[in-house]
């Protein structure tokens, strides 16, 4: 066997040739990535936005200050990140921190970043342009004043109070 899994306080490591691959969570109770996790991710609990450990860190790459970068990295480890760029989903990261992350991290040419699919052409349904019902006709447009008519107006008025 190749690899060896072992199980930290924090993680569980898998390690291939005295290298450390990949880490993933067991169960996080530090304060400080339960922040992080809370400021990256407002709208979800700290413990269900690290139960998703590429999402995670993903949106600290994206979103965290230096600060929160370096204690992140301390926990997870360069391999984790690496891992969560090649797993990111689409709209996480913006263009910036694609490239930046992947010059960092050295993973060599820069892919293009994940883009969201709205279903494929054989999975949308086709509709019978017959049972749709037909557009309401547009209102009859009204000729706007022309800059003429309005100095004409602009002198007619100014001539009757005597300007």
């Amino acid at each position: 066997m190749n690899y060896a899994v072992k199980k930290c306080a924090t993680a569980i490591e898998i390690q291939w040739r005295n290298t450390r691959f990949w880490s993933v969570p067991v169960s996080i109770t530090d304060p400080r990535i339960e922040r992080i996790a809370r400021r990256v991710k407002w709208w979800e609990p700290a413990q269900e936005t690290l139960s998703e450990q590429d999402d995670f860190l993903c949106r600290v790459m994206t979103f965290g200050t230096w600060d929160d970068l370096e204690y992140v990295d301390g926990v997870y480890g360069q391999d984790a990140f690496r891992h969560a760029l090649d797993h990111c989903r689409p709209g996480v990261m913006d263009p910036r921190s694609w490239n930046y992350w992947h010059v960092r991290l050295g993973t060599g040419a820069i892919p293009p970043m994940p883009q969201r699919t709205f279903g494929e052409p054989e999975h949308v349904p086709d509709v019978p342009r017959q049972s749709m019902a037909p557009w309401p006709e547009a209102p009859k447009q009204t000729r706007q004043p022309h800059l003429d008519d309005l100095l004409r107006e602009r002198r007619r008025f100014n001539r009757a109070r005597g300007l």
